[in-house]
């Protein structure tokens, strides 16, 4: 079942966003968009040919081609395998496992990593600004230069950083957007870290508090996950029936599902499901990944018979939302195929 989990856990994050891996997850990015359109319709970002273009009044050259993010990015995988033979700590490989997929996804999609990269540049740019009155100028300008220009973004990072121990000024942005770069380059401890001290510096903060519970459950921290989350079902008691709220409710599912306890999965994910339906629709995209992720567990079970109807539901959905194809059509096609491929052996668990 571990092992399935890797294959697919682009797919089950994808009710919770983050993030990412890249910037935000599928069911994240679609709430955020929908809930601020028009507070950032003037922040939207256009990338042409290397440029960054947001509301007009961003526009930072990048001058990194795909051609060296790919050669990066190979190197790095390499690393990542030589480390994972060596490591001896159980806790230590899985994060080495973890990033080595993260770095195999990058690399399968090159293009789309560009993009991306250069947006969370962009935010990271603009995010330097507010930092210009608590460090000297000469600085700020040295990591705007290693943004546009390096294939690494460890000069930024440390210039956050300096805000961070400095301790005064716009600290739990600078841990987060550290972090968000640390994670962005494949670095889980030092984005594990700097998460953690966002979270606890902006503990009201919702998007803080998700990412540091995200990676806390992707490296296999489970306590830590367990903390942030029930600290965001305080947070919204007051609003059990809005799309945050299950956005929570789904990844307690999924941490669950990630510790075999398959009860408890099965409650959060139903009740996910039901504050979905209810507010977006039985037929919006974010139903189709509680429906996929459900169907998931019941698979991991051996409950066949209860997977396939969701997975049918989910495919109906997901090839009316996106009629020209998609990945995560592609994601849960797959699942699909395997289940009806082991119902076919007659393997089931009664």
């Amino acid at each position: 079942m571990t092992q399935f989990l890797l294959e697919n856990k682009e797919w089950i994050f994808s009710g919770a966003g983050f993030a990412a891996i890249s910037a935000f997850v599928f069911i994240l990015k679609r709430f955020f968009s929908s809930k601020q359109k028009e507070a950032n319709n003037s922040k939207q970002i256009q990338v042409r040919n290397n440029n960054i273009q947001a509301g007009g009044d961003v526009n930072i050259q990048i001058d990194i081609s795909e051609e060296q993010l790919e050669a990066a990015l190979k190197n790095q995988e390499q690393a990542l395998m030589k480390a994972i033979a060596l490591s001896n700590s159980p806790q230590e490989r899985h994060r080495l496992e973890e990033e080595l997929k993260a770095a195999q996804q990058k690399l399968s999609n090159i293009e789309n990593t560009l993009a991306e990269e250069k947006k969370l540049r962009q935010e990271a740019e603009k995010n330097l600004q507010l930092l210009k009155d608590e460090l000297p100028e000469t600085k700020i300008q040295n990591a705007l230069k290693s943004l546009q220009e390096d294939i690494d973004t460890k000069t930024a990072e440390k210039t956050f950083d300096e805000v961070v121990e400095k301790g005064a000024g716009p600290i739990a942005l600078a841990a987060w957007q550290s972090g968000k770069l640390a994670e962005n380059r494949i670095d889980y401890s030092k984005a594990m870290k700097q998460f953690n001290t966002a979270a606890t510096l902006d503990g009201n903060n919702f998007e803080y508090l998700l990412k540091a519970a995200q990676l806390s459950k992707r490296i296999a921290e489970f306590n830590q996950a367990k903390i942030w989350l029930d600290k965001l079902q305080v947070i919204l008691k007051k609003d059990k029936m809005s799309i945050k709220y299950a956005i929570v409710q789904h990844e307690l599912a999924d941490l669950y599902f990630s510790q075999g306890k398959y009860e408890k999965a099965e409650h959060f994910f139903l009740r996910a499901l039901k504050i979905k339906g209810n507010k977006l629709g039985i037929d919006h995209p974010q139903v189709a990944t509680s429906l996929n992720s459900l169907a998931m567990l019941y698979k991991a079970q051996g409950k066949y018979e209860k997977a396939l109807p969701l997975y049918e539901r989910c495919i109906e959905i997901l090839h009316k939302t996106f009629p020209n194809g998609h990945k995560y059509i592609d994601i849960a096609e797959k699942n699909y195929k395997l289940l009806k491929l082991e119902m076919k052996k007659g393997v089931r668990k009664k």
